[in-house]
């Protein structure tokens, strides 16, 4: 079928008839249409369909506040060192197909003596990939930053997320701006 691109530059609109889902279609092209669910969906030729009607915009939330530590950390197996706030998740986000790109930045010192550490995100039960943060032993703040890209389950209302530690290196502890406190930023931003 020929569309007449004068008639919707005129009129502002391309009507599309619901229809079942379509066979794939032929090398080299894709197929747009609508369904009984009033979405509009494209289709590949591997038969790959994505839903491209009511995807919300990106959402963004920045989060930034002083995160209570237990004092400082020097343990050699992952352990908490920051558990953010629980964040609330849009309902437009709750369908198991939302992605949110969590990242933490954390300044903090290694001291006593010298020593690495590895930080994580962990979203949910899911362990991030750990990004090296050390350096010899300095009081000098270093920052760090990690993060993941976790699929929200279906139905998640609620996330909630922290920054583990662990010390792969040395024999001196990570100390965040104080023994009592740590400084912590987290963003997360949604989308699909």
């Amino acid at each position: 079928m020929a569309i007449d691109f004068r008639r919707i530059l005129s009129v502002g609109q391309v009507l599309y008839r619901q229809i079942s889902t379509p066979s794939a279609p032929a090398a080299s092209t894709v197929s747009l249409y609508a369904k009984s669910d009033a979405e509009v969906y494209v289709q590949t030729p591997a038969g790959v369909e994505r839903r491209i009607s009511a995807v919300a915009d990106p959402r963004y939330v920045h989060q930034e506040v002083i995160f209570p530590n237990t004092g400082d950390f020097s343990s050699g197996t992952f352990a908490d060192i920051i558990t953010a706030p629980t964040f609330t998740v849009p309902d437009w986000a709750q369908d198991g197909t939302t992605h949110a790109i969590i990242t933490f930045r954390i300044t903090a010192s290694i001291i006593t003596a010298a020593a690495a550490f590895d930080i994580r995100v962990v979203a949910g039960a899911t362990n991030g990939t750990a990004s090296n943060y050390g350096a010899a032993g300095s009081t000098t703040a270093v920052t760090g930053e990690c993060g993941i890209d976790y699929t929200l389950p279906a139905a998640t209302s609620t996330l909630t997320y922290k920054l583990q530690a662990a010390r792969t290196s040395g024999t001196g502890a990570l100390r965040a701006s104080s023994a009592a406190k740590a400084f912590g930023s987290a963003t997360i931003v949604l989308h699909r």
